[in-house]
């Protein structure tokens, strides 16, 4: 694999979406967050279903926050009386997962669920084959977990051992072989084996498993191996499709194909670039439509959705906020740089603190003459204006 020139393609590659603090202001609700809450954030996940785009984020003190679509299935996992309400217009705590050191979220579109730093994960919402109502986060593993993934009403975790396990459902594999990476879709999952060979499980109402239609629910639930004849280095899957990812940097596809007017891809196809893939991604829009990314080794971006009838473009797109624009990647935990408290908006801020100054001028030669003292305090990115007079008025106005 080659180096990659362009810093921010190379994390892209890496899957560590890493911003800079002036970076998050064009995410989706990074406005209903102060400047102060925004230069709190360490990182972040953000999530698209039927209610809308919801966000979750990390502090630098180990505090989380959600914002946005919540739900009948209470997605941000809040309490109180935000309990299930459709939208969160501010940013709520969200006391389950306050403390934890959460690394990494996922989100499917009735569950939630959260990794820590010593692999203990954490699930909210409802579970398809769960009878409980819907849950705060609460610990699900105390296993030594490794990666996750939800589906729709699904959750994969992957263990440091390399076995997979389902929550909320079986799986039945008699041939099984650690795992290293897997993937869920809305109602299937793709496991990459040690071996090279890709693993599926799930519903194939689309042959997004590569294999006939199955008539039985055992079958859903029994792994398959796909017959394909070169070894792969990763999956990743979307709403209805699977993408594998050779050794060779090819990239292969079983889903609904639009492109070749058929109802669906059965038999393993070829995806149309001609460069070496390093990377892809799947991104999601209402639960229902999908698009999808892919990374090359020449730092080119290729974008393709059914809008477009499957067929891989360049995209011209230089940055991470503006991949985010369009759709939401799925399974992404945002890392937000963390500079130097002396570094921090230094030009903004002093450009800000000019203009502030001028109005408080103005306001001070109108309102009180005698006006003699005026101290602006800057504490990290929170400015504090500090107006005194004659010992009789005090001012504080926060931005």
């Amino acid at each position: 694999m080659s180096t990659c020139k362009n810093k921010e393609v190379e994390t892209l590659i890496k899957n560590q979406f890493i911003l800079t603090q002036e970076q998050l202001e064009g995410f989706p609700l990074m406005n209903r967050l102060m400047e102060h809450e925004l230069h709190e954030i360490k990182s972040f996940t953000l999530f698209d279903n039927e209610n809308g785009i919801g966000l979750i984020y990390v502090t630098k003190d180990d505090e989380v926050f959600g914002v946005g679509a919540n739900g009948k299935y209470n997605l941000l996992g809040v309490s109180g009386h935000f309990y299930k309400c459709e939208r969160v217009e501010r940013p709520v705590r969200i006391e389950g997962l306050c403390g934890k050191e959460i690394v990494s979220i996922s989100m499917g579109c009735t569950i939630g669920a959260a990794i820590d730093a010593t692999g203990r994960v954490y699930t909210w919402g409802k579970e398809l084959f769960v009878l409980d109502d819907i849950r705060f986060p609460s610990c699900e593993s105390s296993r030594e977990i490794q990666l996750i993934s939800c589906g729709h009403a699904f959750l994969a975790l992957l263990g440091k051992n390399g076995n997979v396990r389902l929550s909320g459902d079986g799986m039945i594999w008699k041939e099984q072989e650690p795992v290293v990476h897997l993937s869920c879709g809305h109602y299937h999952m793709a496991m990459l084996g040690v071996s090279g060979n890709v693993y599926t499980w799930g519903q194939n109402r689309y042959s997004q498993r590569s294999c006939r239609r199955y008539s039985r629910f055992q079958d859903e639930r029994t792994v398959t191996k796909i017959v394909f004849d070169h070894p792969c280095s990763s999956v990743s899957c979307g709403l209805f499709s699977t993408y594998f990812l050779t050794n060779s940097g090819e990239l292969w596809a079983c889903h609904l194909n639009v492109k070749s007017n058929q109802n669906r891809v059965a038999v393993p196809e070829k995806v149309d670039i001609k460069e070496k893939v390093v990377k892809l991604l799947t991104a999601s829009k209402n639960s229902q439509y999908c698009s999808y990314m892919a990374v090359t080794e020449n730092d080119n971006l290729w974008i393709w959705d059914w809008k477009n009838q499957g067929t891989p473009r360049l995209s011209h797109v230089e940055n991470i906020a503006g991949i985010c624009k369009a759709s939401i990647p799925h399974n992404v935990m945002f890392q937000v740089k963390i500079v130097p408290k002396n570094d921090v908006f230094v030009k903004p801020l002093s450009k800000l603190i000019l203009e502030k100054l001028e109005i408080v001028k103005r306001l001070c030669d109108e309102v009180r003459k005698d006006c003699h003292d005026l101290e602006a305090v800057v504490e990290d990115s929170l400015c504090v204006y500090s107006y005194q007079s004659m010992g009789c008025m005090s001012l504080d106005e926060s931005k």
